[in-house]
């Protein structure tokens, strides 16, 4: 078996990309510098066993999903910020994962609060 065939590619539903953003939320520990457990590993570890059995996948799927759409919505922000998405320079990769940049940047726009 090779190395490339062992590696599992990401795979989380919209609904599942849904709840883990609806959690993220709740637990501004996860994403929040500022707030007072941010550094409390425990807490945090806690947190993210809750969120993924609610999803239904591993830990670390999960905070690889966390990480990729929150990246990825950076870079999105940067480029908006630049007009590449206005100019047609940039195509997102699936209506999906447009859903889901609307649905933050909606969340970012609705609260005076970043949610990266």
């Amino acid at each position: 078996m090779s190395f490339n065939s062992m590696a599992s590619k990401l795979v989380f539903s919209p609904s599942e990309d849904e709840i883990l953003l609806q959690e993220i939320q709740k637990n501004p520990i996860l994403f929040d510098l500022s707030d007072a457990n941010y550094k409390n590993i425990v807490l945090k570890d806690r947190i993210w066993k809750e969120i993924s059995l609610k999803i239904g996948k591993s830990v670390d799927d999960t905070k690889k999903r966390w990480k990729n759409i929150r990246d990825s919505y950076s870079r999105n922000k940067r480029k908006l910020g630049t007009g590449l998405l206005e100019k047609g320079r940039f195509s997102q990769k699936s209506c999906h994962f447009s859903i889901i940049f609307r649905w933050i940047m909606l969340k970012d726009s609705n609260e005076d609060n970043e949610f990266i």
